[in-house]
């Protein structure tokens, strides 16, 4: 059996752990607003709404086709240079290119 510390060590080495979070590493303390939060104020978003709605329905914006073809160059784009994106990836990340395809928008 092994010897059992004095309980004023344990009482030290529970008040350093209460002070550090998972892993070992200091807590962040929370912001004293959060403690006392204002009460959220009931803001009328319908005017903000009718705004985006109406230019929605103006037909400024762009069309399907042109989103869905921009989305396919992008991945084109990954796909030409894939080589590349996972040499910047190590270098950078250290991010092995089996990690790098995992995540990759192209699959």
């Amino acid at each position: 059996m092994l010897p059992r510390a004095s309980t004023s060590r344990w009482t030290r080495l529970n008040a350093q752990r209460s002070k550090l979070g998972p892993c070992g590493r200091t807590k962040i303390q929370p912001d004293a607003n959060l403690k006392n939060p204002r009460p959220m104020t009931n803001k009328d978003y319908s005017a903000l709404v009718a705004t985006q709605r109406e230019y929605f329905l103006s037909s400024q914006t762009r069309s399907a086709s042109w989103r869905r073809s921009q989305l396919e160059a992008l991945k084109a784009l990954f796909q030409e240079n894939h080589d590349e994106l996972c040499d910047a990836l190590w270098k950078d990340l250290r991010r092995h290119v089996v990690d790098a395809d995992l995540i990759s928008p192209s699959g």
